[in-house]
């Protein structure tokens, strides 16, 4: 086999290697039943938390449960139920928003976008603008034909109703191009509305986005503790920041400030 041809056929088993197990069948990349996995940090190790559903109430039911497995955190870090850790996990996202700057450049992407997009529509209302004065000016020129005596009432009757049927088709297009340049810069507002509810982005997100999204926000991970059931970072992605109900702070130390009972600061070493 030439040696291009190999390398090509080595890659290929390779990405496949990453997506089925060795039964054959295809891997979870990220599970949706736990999107924290490999995320969240457990506070005596700072390894990443494992997940799995041992059986419960008497092993008639599963129970989906993060937890540390090494050496030196059993019996000493206990496993909590995914629901929970879901719930707290959501409650902090509450707590956080987005920065001005992060909004402002989300705001220049959208109208960018929205400027190409809106391009054409403009283009379309021009000319269905142009038509519509076209109409009214035969109209006027039939008006004044009729005057003159060129049509009789019948000729002009005829075609000022044929004028009129087709000023209201271009009239009801135009009113259709209008609502959709309408929902375009409402689209805009609300995708910048949206990107104020932090929770809500993260929960209606598939699995992978979650996990990208987790990232994104805590680029360090987060380390929680399951007995106390607080998270602690060494920081905050820039394009988000920490939203305390104080009043009389600055904005610098807003972004820095520690949340009571949900997040910790962490310091390194």
């Amino acid at each position: 086999m030439p040696l291009p041809l190999f390398e090509k056929v080595q890659r290929v088993l390779a990405q496949q290697s990453r997506v089925v197990n060795k039964a054959g069948k295809p891997k979870l990349i990220v599970n949706p039943a736990y999107p924290l996995k490999r995320f969240l940090l457990c506070y005596n190790c700072n390894q990443a938390y494992r997940a799995s559903a041992p059986l419960s109430g008497g092993g008639k039911s599963h129970s989906a449960r993060y937890h540390c497995p090494r050496e030196g955190c059993l019996g000493t870090v206990k496993s909590l139920g995914a629901d929970v850790v879901h719930k707290l996990f959501s409650e902090l996202l509450e707590e956080i928003t987005p920065s001005d700057g992060a909004l402002r450049l989300y705001k220049e992407i959208l109208n960018r976008q929205a400027l190409v997009q809106l391009g054409n529509l403009n283009k379309r209302l021009e000319v269905q603008r142009k038509k519509l004065s076209g109409l009214d000016g035969e109209r006027l020129q039939a008006l004044r034909k009729a005057n003159n005596g060129e049509l009789n009432a019948d000729e002009k009757a005829e075609l000022l109703a044929g004028i009129e049927a087709d000023k209201v088709e271009v009239l009801d297009n135009i009113s259709k191009l209008e609502e959709q340049q309408l929902a375009k810069q409402s689209a805009i507002e609300y995708a910048l509305n949206f990107m104020h509810d932090v929770k809500k982005l993260w929960q209606d997100a598939d699995p992978d986005l979650k996990l990208r999204f987790q990232k994104m926000i805590f680029p360090d991970g987060l380390t929680f503790n399951t007995t106390t059931r607080s998270f602690g970072t060494l920081q905050i992605s820039p394009l988000y920041r920490y939203a305390p109900n104080k009043k009389g702070l600055s904005m610098v130390e807003k972004s820095s400030l520690v949340i009571p009972r949900r997040i910790e600061l962490l310091l390194p070493g």
